[in-house]
């Protein structure tokens, strides 16, 4: 048995190498992530900035795509859903009469900055992107700093994490275990999360109430996940936290959702009485990521943070080259490049600043010499762009720093001197 635990170890760390590996960003992709996440959180701050949201009572509907977040955000607002039912699959869905924000009519993921609506009673509902998003890692970062971006202070927060029915039954409750570790990495703090977040539980196909699907989650879970199975008992024994909403029936077809079945108005007035109450006053908060997005992320920390090897390699291409030339002026040049190499120029430069001030002294313009330094000048445009994103993401609690990951902090410390920079010649 021992001999077996060490041969899964060893397959799970060669995957999770080829992975990573399959994850590989090139600078201009990686510099395209920064961007998309740039303009992503600023269309959330914008939003936040506005008098009817900075004031309000924050509520993140978070959970998987195709859970039905954007729906229970339209049901809350009181906005009438017309039952309609796919002729070919038979699956029903709900379409609201006016729409507040996109609303996905499959399992593929739609929101890409959260939606937000307010009511009249200081709540601003901000329907999330889903959890595990079905265009790819690249895109649940992004959503990601979106998210976190909510949590911007002053803020009061309240959270329902909503999740299909089917999910929390299939594959021994994986689905919903991983929205909750999920949920666990956004509000780290237990005590706050039980008290701010509630659970809702949508297309429920039988009579089951849902403290018995959590139940039945809970039986699944294998008890060694403690901390999830603490926090689904806490949720059975709290039904002021715990909702649910059946899927309609054939007989509702083209009626309101609801119009037939009385408790789908409760469970809504419920969910309000929840939101109105003891609000998360700036809570303790992280950037919450799957396993996938973790990867990438790693990848681009260890590819594109330690900005010393690309400056060695940028000193060490111009030694060459100083060595190489004939004409005077041009070796000049090439003297004057080394000497900011050397930190003769100024403390405070950045590595972009510096390859600026080289580039306008050493002959760039001679397309050999261009070329054999474009690799390493691709690097350092790279990290320069990046690294306020990278800075952000060594941040996130998840990612483990590992030996490069620590050099970040030494290159910053370091590069006002650039010592280790310094070409000496034999």
């Amino acid at each position: 048995m021992k001999y077996l635990t060490v041969l899964g170890a060893i397959v799970f760390v060669v995957s999770a190498v080829d992975e990573a590996r399959a994850m590989d960003l090139s600078h201009r992709e990686a510099a395209q992530l920064a961007e998309g996440i740039d303009s992503a959180v600023k269309v959330v701050c914008r939003e936040i900035k506005d008098a009817r949201i900075a004031d309000a009572t924050r509520v993140l509907v978070v959970g998987a795509t195709g859970g039905g977040k954007s729906t229970l955000v339209h049901l809350l607002a009181g906005i009438p859903l017309i039952v309609r039912k796919d002729a070919q699959l038979g699956d029903f869905s709900l379409e609201p009469q006016r729409m507040l924000f996109a609303v996905a009519p499959g399992p593929n993921s739609v929101t890409t900055v959260p939606g937000f609506w307010s009511d009249q009673n200081g709540i601003v509902y901000c329907d999330c992107p889903g959890f595990k998003d079905t265009r790819g890692p690249n895109q649940e970062i992004i959503n990601a700093f979106t998210v976190d971006q909510l949590f911007t202070e002053p803020s009061k927060i309240k959270v329902l994490l909503v999740a299909e029915a089917a999910e929390v039954m299939a594959d021994r409750s994986g689905g919903v275990k991983e929205q909750l570790h999920r949920l666990m990495q956004l509000i780290p703090d237990i005590r706050q999360l039980q008290a701010g977040v509630a659970i809702v539980i949508t297309k429920i196909m039988d009579r089951r109430s849902p403290a018995q699907y959590l139940g039945r989650a809970i039986s699944s879970i294998s008890s060694s996940d403690d901390f999830v199975n603490g926090l689904l008992r806490f949720f059975v024994a709290n039904p002021s936290s715990l909702f649910g909403f059946s899927l309609p029936l054939d007989d509702d077809l083209g009626t309101h959702y609801g119009a037939r079945d009385r408790s789908i108005g409760a469970t809504r007035d419920g969910i309000r009485s929840f939101l109105n109450a003891n609000p998360l006053i700036n809570p303790p908060h992280r950037i919450s990521l799957n396993e996938p997005s973790l990867l990438l992320l790693s990848v681009a920390v260890n590819e594109f943070c330690n900005v010393r090897f690309s400056l060695q390699e940028f000193a060490n291409l111009t030694a060459v080259h100083y060595r190489r030339e004939s004409d005077i002026d041009k070796l000049r040049a090439w003297l004057s490049a080394i000497v900011v190499l050397m930190g003769n120029r100024g403390a405070n430069d950045t590595p972009g600043a510096l390859v600026c001030q080289i580039r306008s002294t050493a002959p760039f313009s001679q397309p050999g010499i261009l070329s054999a330094f474009s690799g390493v000048l691709e690097k350092i445009d790279g990290f320069q762009c990046l690294q306020h994103f990278l800075q952000q993401v060594l941040k996130i609690g998840n990612l483990e720093a590992g030996p490069r990951q620590i050099f970040l902090a030494e290159d910053e410390s370091r590069i006002g001197s650039r010592a280790e920079f310094r070409y000496t010649s034999k």
